[in-house]
């Protein structure tokens, strides 16, 4: 039989069902991304879509860009909790 990655890939009904606006991180992206963070001896990997990831960086580098974002999308993320919506894809 092919390798998992090779069977996966010929096979799209495999996995996860998601709908289509849901976007998932692509597997061998996060592999990848876990291995690395093991080699570097680090505790802990972020693993993010990019939206979040760049959030994360601001709030890091630049606290005042990050809460400046955060004050003006936290509102929205608070509504989309209270209604069960996705909290990740705003728009």
């Amino acid at each position: 039989p092919p390798p998992a990655a090779a069977a996966a890939a010929a096979d799209p009904t495999r996995g996860a069902k998601v709908g289509k606006k849901e976007r998932r991180l692509h597997a061998e992206w996060v592999a990848k991304r876990i291995a690395a963070g093991a080699a570097l001896g680090l505790d802990e990997v972020v693993l993010a879509t990019q939206p979040i990831m760049l959030l994360r960086n601001f709030m890091q580098l630049v606290p005042s860009v990050g809460f400046r974002v955060l004050n003006k999308v936290g509102p929205k993320r608070t509504r989309a909790a209270r209604l069960g919506v996705s909290m990740y894809e705003l728009k």
